[in-house]
């Protein structure tokens, strides 16, 4: 018993010990700081430890979710603990992790929750994304649309060093009289609010700019209509070719040297409706400088390309769009900073989810959330994060028309390279690590070429020795139309290598090009056995008389002739065998040479 006690304990130890070192079990002890700071922060609220189904509903209500995480499935309160885990991470350094801090300083509950609860297909790696990392693992999701840390680390980082107030960069574009630009090229539905603005940059616009309640920010509908969700296709195909048409238009322009360089970010602005049809605003922010200095003009040109751009792919459209144009000169080194980072931002999930339940039939008179409503926001929210973002941004080339649609794009002065023309100054480590994944792209691409020359080799060796093997020496070269078409007949084949049989020493000398079976037939005798002949598949001959009627229909072509003995003989003519009649004549004179072939 003793034996068996301690068997039991050292087991439990060690599933102590596997738990502990687990991601999950981290993650629920890390989490115990965040319950003890919960205590605090609600100490004079006694009803948020009591479970109430209908204040669940909300799930942008972090704290509440996470003190009752008990009554949710496995997945769903692992990754609770994750997040608050996340929420409370101080470093070895005595420093606040990134996420704690981005809560601090901007919010990340009301964005990361309603993910986990919105059936996102990754939503486990962006949860995890960062979680206790090594030297030789990042763990990062990179999934840049909806994670600031890895917007941050994979896209941010190296524009932030490169062209931020400390590099330097607006001084040297002022040095070489270049003019630093925001461009935003946006579309809308109504005519009236289609225009082309330029203007000084004003920092305090971008905080408030949300548009004007009379103006439709969101014109394609990601459905059939409002009302049906159905054919959501539509409106993919019409984001896709707006955001080609951006492209297209500022391409046109730094073409004509009005230009000297530009970032390109295509953008979507969603918005999800209950019981309806997702809507989208497809745009283009564009960082770019050159010598044009005039922003109204600017704004023209791009409004004439854009519109000249509707005016061609229109009939692939299914709503009518109209461009809006707004460019605006930068000032200073820290507007240039604030506008690289404006262009580069994931897509706002929590504002997305606070807009529709903020809506007047989310909550019933008696202030309670409406359940029905709730779960149709729940609806859209999973087809908006697992189907329309990654339609809309994601998969931009699925047909050939948009096979140069690019979700970022870097032209000119503003690209790294190694022949000193970027004028923002590219930190060390991403030198070193653009030039080892050139180098590593060289070698893949030398190695795929190598790899197809040689299957391509084997190939044709392959075909040659198969086609030395099969093809006889003095096989007869058939018609093209008997190669492409090639007919059986429906006679039983004869043997050529049949002693018995009387052609058998005139097979040996010249092997008949086609082989077509014969059956003698009579009145006298319709039983009798007699060998089966060999002859031309296109004419057949005796001593006394040439055949003259030959059908010329494609399906199968039937002649029938009578010996002496009144015996008749009936072959079929293959559909794709047809002669000249110079090659007729040919035959004959062959068969004369040959000898008579005249049934015995």
């Amino acid at each position: 018993m003793n034996r068996m006690l301690r068997h039991i304990r050292d087991a439990d130890r060690h599933l102590a010990e596997l738990e502990a070192v687990s991601e999950n079990g981290k993650a629920r002890r890390a989490a115990l700081d965040y319950e003890d700071a919960l205590e605090d922060r609600y100490r004079n609220d006694p009803s948020f430890k009591v479970w109430d189904s209908n204040r669940a509903l909300d799930f942008q209500d972090f704290d509440y979710l996470f003190q009752h995480r008990c009554k949710f499935g496995k997945s769903i309160r692992t990754h609770l603990e994750i997040i608050a885990a996340k929420l409370t991470h101080v470093g070895q350094d005595d420093e606040d992790g990134y996420f704690n801090k981005l809560e601090r300083n901007v919010g990340w509950k009301g964005h990361i929750t309603p993910l986990v609860f919105s059936e996102y297909a990754y939503a486990d790696k962006v949860v995890r994304c960062g979680m206790w990392t090594h030297a030789k693992n990042s763990r990062r999701c990179h999934k840049s649309d909806v994670c600031p840390l890895c917007l941050w680390n994979d896209i941010l980082k190296v524009r932030s060093e490169a062209f931020g107030q400390e590099s330097g960069t607006f001084e040297r574009m002022q040095g070489q009289g270049l003019t630093a630009m925001l461009i935003t090229l946006g579309y809308t539905t109504q005519p009236a609010n289609s225009k082309s603005v330029g203007r000084d940059f004003d920092a305090e616009c971008l905080v408030a700019r949300r548009g004007n309640p009379q103006y439709d920010p969101y014109p394609v509908c990601l459905g059939f209509d409002d009302d049906d969700t159905t054919l959501p296709y539509l409106g993919y195909v019409d984001a896709r070719f707006l955001g080609m048409i951006a492209q297209e238009a500022i391409e046109q322009v730094y073409n004509d040297k009005l230009l000297a360089g530009y970032f390109f970010k295509l953008e979507a602005k969603f918005k999800i409706v209950p019981n309806g049809a997702n809507r989208v605003n497809i745009h283009a922010h564009i960082v770019a400088n050159g010598p044009e200095d005039n922003a109204q003009f600017l704004a023209d040109i791009l409004f004439k390309h854009m519109r000249r751009g509707l005016r061609r792919y229109r009939k692939h459209m299914h709503s009518d769009y109209h461009p809006d144009v707004l460019v605006e000169r930068l000032k200073s080194a820290a507007h240039l900073e604030t506008c690289i980072c404006y262009s580069e931002k994931i897509i706002p999930i929590g504002r997305i989810v606070e807009e529709a339940m903020a809506k007047p039939g989310a909550k019933r008179s008696d202030g309670s959330w409406d359940q029905e409503y709730v779960s149709e926001v729940r609806t859209a929210l999973t087809r908006l994060v697992n189907d329309d973002i990654p339609a809309t941004l994601t998969t931009l080339k699925l047909e050939k028309v948009f096979h140069n649609l690019r979700r970022r794009k870097t032209v000119g002065n503003f690209s790294f390279n190694d022949r000193g023309t970027c004028i923002g100054a590219e930190p060390a480590w991403h030198k070193k690590v653009r030039r080892e994944k050139s180098k590593r792209d060289r070698k893949a691409r030398l190695k795929r070429k190598q790899r197809a020359l040689s299957r391509a080799n084997k190939g044709s060796a392959g075909r040659s020795a198969q086609s030395r093997q099969k093809a006889p020496r003095n096989a007869p070269r058939r018609s093209r139309s008997a190669r492409k078409r090639p007919t059986r007949s429906k006679l039983p084949a004869v043997r050529r290598d049949d002693p018995t049989g009387p052609t058998a020493t005139a097979n040996r000398q010249a092997p008949a090009p086609q082989v077509v079976t014969i059956h003698p037939t009579g009145p006298d005798n319709p039983d009798a056995c007699v060998p089966h002949l060999e002859v031309d598949a296109i004419l057949y001959e005796s001593q006394s008389q040439v055949l003259a009627n030959v059908n010329k229909s494609e399906s199968q072509h039937t002649a029938a002739i009578s010996d002496d003995q009144g015996h008749d003989f009936s072959f079929c003519e293959p559909s794709g065998a047809k002669r000249s009649r110079n090659n007729i004549k040919q035959t004959h004179e062959n068969t004369k040479r040959r000898g008579s072939r005249s049934p015995s």
